[in-house]
């Protein structure tokens, strides 16, 4: 299998960061990019497939919530250093008080504990209205952060084309 190049390849620390992107991107880029992290904790919902597959070589902590305020409780009582989150409907049901609670949620563990990444494949009202949770907590220039891992801290869309876009504008291609 060709290595895929994407932003998912390397993960900006201590922040809020949301991917969108298909599927197979997804569970391509993944493993590598949890690679640099100590601990990893995997949050998704009841339904459908991981998008984070099982290793055997890396220790994953998969957790599973079952509502919206179980995966508030999650994200409030979780340690690790990069925790993943599995985008699920249920858990916001479009209601824009859950969204911005889970939005200064995922800051505020940025800001104390770790990298808190959410996954998607689908770019919607959702994740849009994120937008003003995402990016990173402390100044760049108080953080010695390898340019390589330097990321634009908006949610990044894969289209079919494997063309990188930030909401809707081309960023960079594959």
């Amino acid at each position: 299998m060709m290595p895929i190049s994407s932003p998912l390849l390397t993960i900006t620390p201590w922040t809020f960061s949301v991917y969108v992107a298909d599927r197979d991107t997804i569970q391509t880029a993944l493993p590598h990019a949890t690679e640099p992290f100590r601990s990893v904790v995997y949050l998704h919902g009841y339904t459908g497939t991981r998008l984070l597959k099982l290793h055997a070589h890396r220790a994953i902590k998969f957790l599973q919530a079952s509502g919206y305020e179980d995966l508030i409780t999650h994200i409030s009582n979780t340690k690790g250093d990069l925790l993943l989150i599995e985008y699920c409907e249920e858990w916001f049901l479009d209601n824009p008080h859950r969204i911005a609670r889970f939005g200064e949620e995922c800051k505020e563990y940025s800001r104390k504990k770790g990298t808190i990444v959410l996954l998607s494949v689908r770019l919607n009202y959702v994740i849009r209205a994120l937008e003003p949770f995402i990016g990173p907590v402390i100044p760049l220039h108080q953080v010695q952060i390898p340019s390589q891992h330097v990321l634009p801290q908006t949610p990044l869309f894969v289209n079919e084309n494997m063309e990188i876009l930030s909401y809707g504008q081309q960023t960079l291609q594959l």
